[in-house]
């Protein structure tokens, strides 16, 4: 359990103050690549004796996005700001 918590790429639709309800960060980037590489991951295998079982491609997903946060990273470390 002392693994160090994951970049999880800040908020991808963050909801403003809008005077009736306080703002909400919305889904974190890490999340929604994870969501994004199940839906792959799934449409793959489904018509094939491959099935994952949910456990593996659920580690699958958040493996592939932790990839996706490091490469975005890296792209924007070369961007001017």
């Amino acid at each position: 359990m002392g693994d160090k918590p994951k970049e999880d790429g800040g908020p991808a639709f963050p909801c403003p103050e809008n005077g009736v309800f306080p703002p909400q960060p919305g889904m974190f980037l890490r999340d929604l690549f994870a969501k994004i590489a199940i839906g792959g991951c799934i449409a793959s295998t489904c018509a094939s004796e491959d099935w994952p079982d949910p456990m593996s491609a659920s580690a699958y997903a958040y493996r592939v996005a932790d990839a996706m946060l490091v490469e975005r990273a890296k792209a924007s470390e070369g961007t001017p700001k």
